[in-house]
């Protein structure tokens, strides 16, 4: 083993005493600035004489406790005594904070967060002090608090929020609240969930669950005002949360609920809408939607049973298309469906709580429980929408570059499928089996057959008023292409202007294989309107459904697509006129007037010129009724081609095909 020697030098100086028992005092600080090392960098910035400590915005870190939970802060040399006995003693910014409402009622409209841009706290006194500078950059920030932390996390929430409170008390009572809207889950049924506004306009949720469930619903009414006092706070699911606060309050029969009188202080409404653009942002969440009502829809699922498809149009002109199922809308209280289409136009609604889901990689709109229907809502949204609506005319409600035929018909099945289309297109032709319109039930959605007076319909007996829709598909032509598409109830009844039993004739098992005279005044007109590509029952094949069509303009005057079967006797004056002319045969003038046609057909180019002796034959025979046909198509011509001047030879081939099929009809006329 080494030897290891321990030299020990005395100090002859001092006297020969024991240093056993004193305690070696460490500062922690002093040491902390001795051992500090300064760089360079530092060095100058301190010959400089630059600021060193220094914060703009002044921060104000504000500590939030529980009762007698405060931190207290004394001198290391003070006695406990002094500390106890110090009337300053327990004092922190959050109780001065209670103390300073009390008896200082302009801060009462302050948070405790943004208390120090008005106060000062004063240290020496342990109070809070009113700033004589109303231009305070001083900034109120809480201090940090985990959600784990329970009761302390939850008051550290209400203090963000609750403004001019006296005590903790005071800080638990939630006053001056309206219950906007109340929800029952369909799977949580032991649960019912309220949305309630305060006067600064913030929303919370109050659940009342079990045995408080049924105390809390005959409680709190929709759009009455309360103060709640002694309830508790909670943090929401995934399936619970319905607002994005992200507290409840839970409250229940030890709670105490007071009404109060209605002030128009509380918002009458609260709603957090989103336009379309932020909708794929919203995926398996739930928003607000408001716009212009359009039309209402009824479909069938595929398992037959009936829903409602909601059609709104935002200040911009878009659809949005909101699903309404069966079990939400037959709450009254909740979607007045009855209201909302006898409501005179323009129609504002708002619709809350929708949930945004995927489908075959589209994006569907569909009403949960906590879904509720509003018309012309009291909010600054309303008038606006009025005003961008009545801007705009019925004609101009597609808003989209209209997409040629060609270009629709060019693109695969799996990119067509489930997607809309805005085209502009003419109808030339009508397709129906048998007869343009149907009867079904209201009920079960089948064919009803007619018994007498009333209809019958094998599942549900006799009913009184079937629902009468129409039955039509329609050949559309661009200046390229053609198809067929089946024509929707709603957009029938826009390009006809009227729904399909109006237009039912009283001998309608006679006239069901033919159309009402307004269908052929509106064909050969070109009007915008949307396409949806759906399946058919096998998968490779598609249909195209007209959903959506500009309102015809009672204006308009349509190029008939075949001679309009006139029975007019000729009167006196005609025939005065006719005498003063060659006598011909009928099938002698129909082939003039088909020589006609060839000329006009033949200067169509050249700016609708004509020979003087075809607008004499034209003058002398005004009543007849090929004058006449040839009148109109030669009109309707010369308004096409000022109105569509990009579109001439597209007009030009249709006005050809239209004479050539009235000389076939020429030649099939026997003489007379």
């Amino acid at each position: 083993m080494e030897r290891v020697r321990f030299v020990v030098q005395k100090d002859t100086q001092c006297a020969d005493t024991s240093v056993y028992g004193q305690c070696i005092v460490v500062d922690e600080i002093k040491n902390y600035i001795d051992g500090r090392f300064l760089c360079p960098h530092d060095a100058a910035w301190r010959i400089l004489d630059f600021p060193i400590h220094e914060r703009d915005p002044p921060i104000i870190i504000l500590p939030v406790h529980l009762p007698n939970m405060q931190s207290v802060f004394f001198k290391e040399n003070t006695q406990i005594k002094e500390v106890v006995e110090n009337p300053t003693f327990g004092s922190s910014l959050l109780l001065g904070w209670f103390e300073k409402n009390r008896w200082d009622s302009i801060g009462r409209e302050l948070t405790y967060a943004s208390y120090p841009t008005k106060y000062w706290w004063d240290d020496r006194e342990k109070c809070w002090k009113r700033r004589r500078r109303s231009n305070s950059r001083a900034l109120g920030r809480l201090i940090f608090v985990h959600p784990t932390g329970g009761e302390l996390f939850f008051l550290r929430m209400l203090l963000s929020h609750q403004k001019g409170c006296k005590s903790y008390e005071e800080l638990r009572t939630v006053s001056d609240l309206r219950i906007l809207r109340m929800r029952t889950p369909q799977v949580r049924t032991q649960e019912t969930w309220f949305l309630a506004v305060d006067t600064n306009g913030d929303a919370v949720q109050i659940l009342g669950q079990r045995k408080d469930q049924g105390y809390l619903q005959s409680v709190l009414i929709p759009s009455k005002c309360y103060t709640i006092e002694k309830y508790a706070c909670g943090i929401p699911d995934r399936y619970q949360k319905w607002l994005d606060n992200e507290v409840y309050i839970a409250a229940g029969m030890a709670s105490s609920i007071t009404s109060i009188q209605d002030t128009h202080t509380i918002p009458a409404c609260w709603f957090t809408f989103i336009t379309k653009k932020q909708i794929a942002n919203y995926v398996d969440r739930h928003a607000d939607f408001i716009g212009v009502f359009s039309k209402l829809i009824r479909c069938t699922k595929k398992n037959k049973e009936p829903y409602l498809l909601l059609i709104l149009k935002n200040e911009l002109g878009e659809d949005i298309a909101i699903s309404l199922w069966k079990e939400c809308t037959n709450i009254p209280s909740k979607f007045d469906v009855v209201g909302l289409e006898n409501t005179v136009a323009p129609v504002v609604v708002a619709i809350t709580s929708i949930k945004i889901s995927t489908y075959d990689g589209s994006l569907r709109h569909g009403i949960s429980s906590a879904s509720h229907l509003y018309i012309n809502p009291p909010i600054p949204e309303t008038p606006l929408l009025t005003d961008s609506f009545r801007t705009f005319s019925d004609s101009s409600i597609f808003f989209d570059i209209p997409t040629p035929l060609g270009d629709i018909l060019q693109r695969g099945h799996p990119k067509l499928l489930n997607k809309s289309f805005t085209t502009k297109a003419v109808i030339t032709a009508y397709v129906f089996s048998d007869c343009w319109y149907q009867v079904q039930c209201p009920n079960c959605k089948i064919p009803a057959f007619k018994q007498g007076k009333s209809w019958f319909c094998p599942s549900d007996g006799i009913i009184n008023a079937p629902t009468i829709t129409f039955k039509l598909s329609a050949t559309l032509t661009d200046e390229n292409n053609s198809i067929v598409a089946l024509l929707s109830d709603n957009a029938t009844q826009d390009l006809f202007g009227s729904t399909a039993d109006k237009l039912i004739p009283d001998d309608d098992i006679n006239c069901r294989g033919q159309l009402p005279a307004i269908a052929t005044t509106v064909q050969g007109i070109a009007k915008k309107m949307k396409l949806r590509i759906t399946n058919t029952s096998t998968d490779t094949n598609i249909r195209f459904m007209i959903t959506d069509i500009e309102k015809s303009n009672p204006q308009e005057t349509a190029y008939p697509t075949t001679p309009a079967p006139h029975h007019r006797s000729p009167s006196k004056d005609s025939e005065k006129d006719c005498s003063s002319v060659p006598q011909h045969s009928r099938a002698n003038v129909k082939r003039e007037i088909g020589d006609i046609l060839e000329a006009i057909q033949s200067r169509l180019e050249e700016s609708f010129r004509i020979d003087e002796n075809i607008v004499l034959y034209i003058a002398n025979h005004p009543d007849d009724v090929d004058v006449q046909t040839l009148h109109n198509i030669f009109e309707k011509a010369k308004t096409e081609d000022q109105s569509i001047q990009d579109n001439v030879s597209f007009m030009l081939g249709t006005i050809h095909k239209r004479i050539g099929k009235y000389k076939r009809g020429m030649k099939d006329t026997p003489s007379d």
